[in-house]
């Protein structure tokens, strides 16, 4: 009976085991997960205001991060056309230590390469230097 007895509480412990658990490789990366519209851009110097869900301006960006599969995150560049959105590009990183990487291919394996710091968040807003002079605002 106590044989049993362990048998169920191991099962039950290793049921409970959070190492499969997809968020806990992506602690932090709620803030970065949704989509980001159009804040403002900057056209010849000048900052123009626009809104993020329906920026009123073709072939501008948005961007979203979508989670993939374990520390793997989807980052989806769309753009405004006729008052709607298509896709652009995705670019695969990885959510490693709080921070993004990009993808290494290392012989045969893809793993997490070389810090990528080209997205930011300051102040509510999201910065990408692919996308210089504009800002982003978290809309969903």
């Amino acid at each position: 009976m106590k044989k049993l007895l362990y048998l169920f509480l191991a099962l039950a412990l290793l049921g409970c085991s959070s190492d499969d658990d997809e968020t806990n490789n992506l602690s932090g990366f709620e803030q970065y997960e949704g989509t980001w519209g159009p804040a403002s851009y900057t056209l010849d110097g000048v900052v123009y205001d626009c809104d993020p869900n329906s920026p009123g301006v073709t072939n501008i960006d948005r961007i979203v991060f979508l989670r993939y599969e374990g520390d793997e995150v989807i980052m989806r560049t769309e753009y405004a056309v006729s008052g709607g959105w298509k896709h652009r590009r995705d670019k695969m990183l990885y959510w490693v230590n709080g921070a993004f990487h990009e993808v290494r291919l290392n012989g045969d394996k893809v793993e997490a390469g070389n810090l990528y710091t080209a997205i930011t968040i300051s102040g509510g807003y999201l910065y990408d230097t692919d996308h210089p002079g504009m800002k982003f605002v978290k809309v969903k």
